[in-house]
């Protein structure tokens, strides 16, 4: 089977490369453009997105040191300030049990009589 050439295929080839050309270069060119242009915004912000999410586990980060410091200070403040109450401030108290009925029912009555002024303070408000 002998293929010949002729001038007809000789004029489908160009025909079709003639298709091709125009197709490729003045019909399907915009598309692949926008689809390249698209390709490229989405890695630029795949790209943006990567480093505000490390930006952003950094300042978590330094937000988290931020309050181990501050806890830190509260507990050295927090014992620096019981240590001074212990040692400056006097709180009235009942410190023992009483000995006897008649010490017990004084410290009663004084209870009560704190009691009572306490609410007509605050109900007087």
């Amino acid at each position: 089977m002998d293929i010949q050439i002729n001038f007809t295929i000789v004029l489908q080839i160009i025909n079709f490369l003639f298709s091709y050309f125009l197709l490729r270069n003045f019909f399907l060119r915009p598309a692949v453009d926008v689809l390249n242009r698209k390709e490229s915004e989405k890695n630029s912000l795949e790209a943006q997105t990567s480093s505000l999410d490390k930006s952003i586990s950094e300042r978590e980060s330094a937000i988290l040191q931020l309050w181990k410091s501050a806890r830190v200070k509260f507990d050295e403040y927090i014992s620096h300030c019981s240590i001074y109450v212990t040692k400056h401030i006097k709180i009235n108290s009942i410190s023992e049990i009483p000995k006897d009925k008649k010490e017990e029912s004084g410290l009663v009555d004084l209870i009560s009589n704190k009691l009572v002024k306490e609410f007509q303070n605050v109900t007087s408000r």
